[in-house]
């Protein structure tokens, strides 16, 4: 298999795991911010036990720079939205308008790093925002809209890590998701009420960690 190939296994692996993620959100009564604290403090613990069994932790720590803290805050921000956006609107919206994300991304690529897209790119790009445009027109009258744009300013922050690995491929990877998972958890416990999840859910929370870890 050649590095192509490799990333188009990894490419379709990751939207299936996405694919999952509107199943576990509205599979819990839990609001959004209690997921989103049970699900980074699940994931943040498994990526970095991962590591350290792997007796990688010193490198990736060692590694560790600015392109990575700022790929941390990107994902952040990114979940901060993301949780919400399956609360506030349907799995289908917000899966649809993910599915732009490789086009906001060569969008962003034109504009830092001057890559500019092929003509079928282009034509994809304009296509996939006609899409977002369809989603929200269809969402304008409800209170769907706000998941909506959580989802699409969460698919901007994705695309903007995308480009940022782009322009420094040696950025680590593990290190930062988890940092992006305790980034959120000072403030999940300020705006929301965690302690107070049901026992009975906190098995499939962690199983959400585990899943975005893998």
């Amino acid at each position: 298999m050649n590095v192509r190939q490799t990333g188009v296994l990894l490419v379709v692996i990751s939207a299936f795991v996405f694919s999952t993620a509107g199943v576990f959100t509205k599979g819990v009564e839990a609001a959004a911010w209690t997921i989103i604290f049970w699900r980074g403090l699940a994931a943040s613990v498994f990526t970095i036990a991962y590591l350290a069994l792997r007796g990688t932790l010193r490198r990736e720590l060692a590694a560790f720079g600015w392109p990575a803290f700022a790929a941390a805050v990107m994902l952040a921000a990114g979940t901060a939205a993301f949780i919400p956006a399956f609360k506030l609107s349907s799995v289908a919206n917000v899966a649809l308008i993910y599915g732009a994300a490789p086009f906001v991304a060569a969008v962003l690529s034109l504009l830092f790093l001057r890559e500019a897209p092929t003509r079928t790119v282009s034509i994809a790009s304009v296509v996939a925002f006609g899409g977002v445009i369809i989603i929200f027109s269809g969402s304008a009258n409800g209170v769907a809209w706000r998941g909506d744009a959580l989802a699409f300013f969460m698919t901007v922050m994705m695309a903007g890590s995308m480009v940022l690995y782009r322009a420094y491929p040696k950025t680590t990877a593990a290190l930062p998701a988890a940092l992006s998972s305790i980034l959120l958890l000072p403030l999940a416990l300020i705006v929301g009420d965690p302690i107070q999840v049901e026992a009975k859910e906190l098995p499939i929370l962690g199983l959400f960690g585990l899943v975005f870890v893998t």
